[in-house]
């Protein structure tokens, strides 16, 4: 089994800064998202890699293992679960524009991904609607208004 090199996959040498990789990362995760190529199971697929290739890069110990191990090596010593554990796909994106709040990102990531990566308390909860959001905002404007001397 040959192991996933994630710097190629990424586009940038093992030697690229945080900041490099991250630039590298939006770029690709723009292009191959899978709004912006709807029913592309090649992007989706690189969509996922290129996801992937970030979590483990841009996490300073997994990158260390990974440098240290190689892709096989590394791949045999973590899951899928491991390696995308402590990573925030939402802070990205929402600088992308998409502004979900976490749990919606979150069921919209792991549905990407094609697995579930939900707490089940978390799943049992739905996101709060964007109605209900400007609804309170409204009561709360009212409520302010009106107690105002």
């Amino acid at each position: 089994m040959t192991g996933k090199d994630y710097y190629k996959i990424l586009e940038v040498p093992r030697t690229a800064s945080p900041e490099e990789m991250k630039k590298a990362y939006r770029k690709l995760a723009m292009k191959y998202h899978p709004d912006r190529n709807k029913g592309d199971k090649t992007s989706e697929s690189k969509f996922k890699d290129i996801n992937e290739a970030y979590a483990v890069v841009s996490n300073a110990e997994k990158r260390k293992q990974y440098d240290l191990f190689g892709a096989e090596g590394f791949q045999k010593k973590y899951t899928q679960e491991d390696i995308f554990r402590d990573f925030d796909f939402s802070g990205i994106f929402r600088e992308f524009g998409f502004g979900e709040d976490r749990r919606t990102f979150s069921v919209r990531c792991s549905a990407a991904l094609g697995e579930d990566i939900l707490e089940p308390e978390a799943r049992l909860m739905p996101p709060p609607s964007v109605d209900l959001r400007r609804e309170e905002e409204l009561r709360k404007a009212r409520t302010s208004f009106m107690s105002s001397p």
